[in-house]
């Protein structure tokens, strides 16, 4: 997957509204249902609205939406689904992981 710097948010990721976008239209062709997961809906439908994993909406962090996500969509299943669920998890562990570094120093 290429990513050009310019779209990159300040964590250095690509903007999760654009995830988002590419997990709506592969769930259209790959889940029997064509939708996505009622249950990760709501988390699917907040993602559309951040840019990047320190961003908040309403009260929830975008780390528990993405998490929240994550833990709702265990039967998407294929290659496309597989790369953009990484890529989730990915950032994830980089925002963590700075968070921790943060508290030490």
């Amino acid at each position: 997957m290429s990513i050009a710097t310019d779209t990159l948010t300040k964590s250095g990721h690509r903007p999760l509204s654009r995830i988002a976008g590419e997990i709506v239209r592969d769930m259209r062709q790959t889940m029997k249902s064509g939708i996505c997961p009622p249950a990760a809906l709501p988390y699917l439908t907040a993602m559309a609205e951040l840019e990047d994993i320190t961003d908040h909406y309403m009260h929830d962090s975008a780390i528990s939406i993405v998490l929240y996500f994550l833990g709702n969509v265990a039967h998407w299943r294929g290659e496309k689904a597989a790369a953009l669920k990484k890529e989730l998890r990915d950032i994830i562990d980089e925002a963590q992981g700075r968070k921790k570094r943060g508290k030490k120093a």
